[in-house]
C-alpha cells in the first residue's frame, strides 16, 4: 500500500503526493523534528515579544510626569530666554568660521592669499574666485523670480546648504534647468533656468555640476558676495531652511493663492524677517528698528550657535535630568522585583537576574517613560514661552499703539497688532528648549521603531503557529494512514485464516474418509486373521476400548 502523503517547508504549506508505505515511520519522524524546531521558534519569537512590550504601571507613568514637570521647571528658572548678546557672539563667531572656510575652499580652486592685502580684501578676492568658477541657479529670471538679492538665497531651494538642497540642485541638472522654490506669498513654485550653461551636457557633467559647483557655490555665498564679503546676505543655515521649506509646502497646501508679500502670513514673513535681521533687531521706544542693530538667522549664526557650546549647552541641562531620574526609578523599580522574586541571597545569585530587563537602556517600557516625561516637560516649557511671549506682546503693542495713533484710530490698531506679534514671536522663539524637542521627536521615533517590531514579530509568531497546525496536521494524516494500514493488514491475516480454516476442512474430510475405508476394510479380514492368530480380535477389542 501507498500513502499520499508528502512534507516541504516553505510558505507554511503542505503538499501531498504518493509514497510509499516504507517511507512513513521516517516522515512522522521527520514532522516531530520539525515540530520541535517550530516550537523553539515560537518560544523565542515569544521571549522577543516580552522585550518588545509595554509593562509600565501607574507608578512608572506617574514618576514620568513628575520628572518632566521638575525638568519644565529647571528650563524655565535655570535657561530661560537666550540673549541678544549671545546670539550676536554666535554670529560673530560663525562669520569668522565661514570667512575661513570660504578662504579654504579658494585655495582648492587656486587663489592664493595676497600678504599686501588685509583679510577683507583676501576674503573679497576668495569669494570672487569661486563665484566666477562655479555657477549655480543665479540669473536674473531666477533672482528676479525668488526675491533678487536680499531674498533669492533663502527662498531659491538650490541655495540651501543641506542635503535637501543638493536634492533640489540635481533636480535642477536633470530637469533642464528647473528650480525649485517659493515665491513673495511664500508659495512652492518653480521657474526655468534661461542660461544652458548652468546645466550639465551628459550625465557625468550634470553630477558634476549638480555636485562639486554647486558646493564650492554655496561657499562662495556663505561670507556674501564680493562686493559685502562677510556682512553680505549669506545662506540660511540648517534649520531655517528647512523651515522654509516646510512652510512652502503649507502656503502652497493651504494658502495656495498667495503670490504677493501682501499675500504671505505671519510665519512666512517672519521667517523671512528672521533670515533678513529685522526679526532679531533691537527696537526703539517708538518700536522701530535700531538701525545697526539687525541680527541674521543665518548660517553663520547657526554654525556660531554650534560653537558657543555654554550657551547650547543650558538646553541641555533639563533634558539630561529628565533622563537621570526616569532612567534611574526604571532600574531600581525592576532591579528590587527581579532581586525579590529570583529570591536572591548573595552576590554570586545576581547571575540568576535577567539583566536585559532591567538596564535602562533599549527598553519598549523605558522609551514610553522617557516620551511622557520629555513631553512634559516640553508642553510645561512651550506654555512658559508663550505667557511670556504674550506678556512682551502686551508691553510692545501699548507702545505701538502710541505710535500709530498719530494716524487715528486704525494706526493705533495696527501698530499694536504689528509690534505685539513681533514681540511675542521673539520672545516664544527664544525661550523654547530646543533640545528638548529635538528628543520629543527621537522618542516618537523609538516608539514607532518598537511598534514596527512588535508588529513584525507577532506576524513571524502567527506564522510559525500557522506552520505548527499544518505539521500537527500532517501528523494526524500518518497516524490515521498507519491505522488504516494496520486495519488492511489484520483484514489480510483474517482472510488468510478463513483460506486455512477451507484447507484444513478439505483435509480432515479426506482423513476420515481413508480412516473409514481402511477400517471397512480391516474388518473384512478380521475373521480370517483371528483364525491364523486366536485371541487377536479380544486383543484388539481391548486396545480399542481400554488402549492397554
Amino acid at each position: 500500500m501507498e500513502l499520499e502523503y508528502s512534507l516541504h517547508q516553505g510558505d507554511n504549506q503542505i503538499d501531498y503526493s504518493i509514497i510509499p508505505y516504507s517511507d512513513l515511520r521516517s516522515g512522522e519522524a521527520e514532522i516531530d523534528q520539525l515540530l520541535l524546531k517550530n516550537k523553539q521558534e515560537i518560544d523565542e519569537l515569544t521571549k522577543q515579544l516580552e522585550g518588545l512590550r509595554i509593562d509600565a504601571d501607574k507608578w512608572d507613568y506617574s514618576i514620568s510626569a513628575i520628572s518632566g514637570v521638575l525638568a519644565g521647571i529647571v528650563d524655565i528658572v535655570f535657561v530661560g530666554e537666550l540673549s541678544f548678546k549671545n546670539l550676536k557672539e554666535c554670529h560673530e563667531i560663525g562669520s569668522e568660521k565661514v570667512n575661513e572656510m570660504v578662504k579654504k575652499a579658494a585655495k582648492h580652486n587656486g587663489f592664493k592669499e595676497d600678504p599686501n592685502l588685509s583679510s577683507e580684501e583676501n576674503l573679497k578676492e576668495a569669494i570672487k574666485k569661486l563665484q566666477n568658477s562655479h555657477l549655480a541657479s543665479d540669473q536674473n529670471n531666477i533672482k528676479n523670480a525668488f526675491g533678487g538679492g536680499k531674498q533669492h538665497h533663502f527662498r531659491d531651494f538650490t541655495h540651501h546648504p543641506t542635503l535637501i538642497g543638493w536634492l533640489f540642485s540635481m533636480f535642477m541638472q536633470f530637469s533642464e534647468g528647473y528650480v525649485v522654490g517659493a515665491n513673495a506669498g511664500g508659495m512652492l513654485v518653480i521657474e526655468k533656468v534661461e542660461d544652458p550653461s548652468l546645466i550639465g551636457k551628459d550625465p557625468f557633467q550634470k553630477v558634476l555640476f549638480g555636485t562639486v559647483h554647486w558646493l564650492l557655490h554655496m561657499f562662495s555665498d556663505m561670507a556674501g558676495t564680493d562686493q559685502t564679503a562677510g556682512a553680505g546676505t549669506g545662506l540660511p543655515g540648517p534649520i531655517l531652511s528647512l523651515a522654509k521649506e516646510i512652510d512652502a509646502v503649507r502656503v502652497r497646501l493651504f494658502n495656495g493663492n498667495a503670490q504677493t508679500g501682501n499675500d504671505a502670513d505671519e510665519l512666512t514673513k517672519h521667517l523671512s524677517k528672521l533670515f533678513n535681521g529685522t526679526f532679531l533687531a533691537e527696537h526703539d521706544a517708538d518700536g522701530k528698528i535700531i538701525k545697526g542693530t539687525e541680527l541674521r538667522f543665518d548660517y553663520r549664526t547657526e554654525i556660531g550657535m554650534l560653537e558657543n557650546v555654554k550657551e547650547a549647552s543650558k538646553m541641555f541641562i533639563p533634558v539630561l535630568i529628565n533622563e537621570c531620574i526616569v532612567r534611574s526609578f526604571f532600574f531600581i523599580k525592576r532591579f528590587v522585583i527581579a532581586v525579590r522574586e529570583s529570591s536572591v541571597k548573595s552576590l554570586s545569585d545576581l547571575k540568576k537576574l535577567e539583566w536585559k530587563k532591567i538596564i535602562p537602556f533599549n527598553n519598549a517600557t523605558l522609551t514610553r517613560m522617557l516620551t511622557i516625561s520629555v513631553a512634559t516637560m516640553e508642553v510645561i516649557d512651550i506654555t512658559d514661552a508663550a505667557i511670556r511671549g504674550a506678556i512682551e506682546a502686551e508691553k510692545a503693542g501699548a507702545v505701538g499703539a502710541e505710535v500709530g495713533a498719530v494716524g487715528g484710530p486704525y494706526g493705533a490698531a495696527a501698530g499694536a497688532a504689528t509690534s505685539g506679534t513681533v514681540a511675542f514671536w521673539k520672545t516664544f522663539a527664544l525661550r523654547i528648549n530646543y533640545i528638548g524637542i529635538g528628543r520629543v521627536v527621537i522618542c516618537l521615533g523609538s516608539e514607532l521603531s518598537f511598534e514596527y517590531k512588535r508588529q513584525k514579530v507577532l506576524s513571524e509568531r502567527i506564522a510559525a503557529y500557522d506552520e505548527a497546525l499544518n505539521l500537527m496536521n500532517a501528523k494526524v494524516l500518518f497516524r490515521e494512514a498507519d491505522m488504516w494500514i494496520s486495519a488492511q493488514k489484520a483484514g489480510e491475516s483474517i482472510e488468510e485464516a478463513y483460506q486455512l480454516i477451507g484447507i484444513t476442512e478439505e483435509v480432515f474430510s479426506e482423513s476420515y474418509s481413508e480412516i473409514d475405508d481402511n477400517l471397512s476394510k480391516i474388518a473384512g479380514h478380521i475373521d480370517a486373521a483371528n483364525e491364523k492368530n486366536p485371541g487377536l480380535k479380544d486383543d484388539m477389542l481391548n486396545t480399542l476400548k481400554w488402549g492397554i
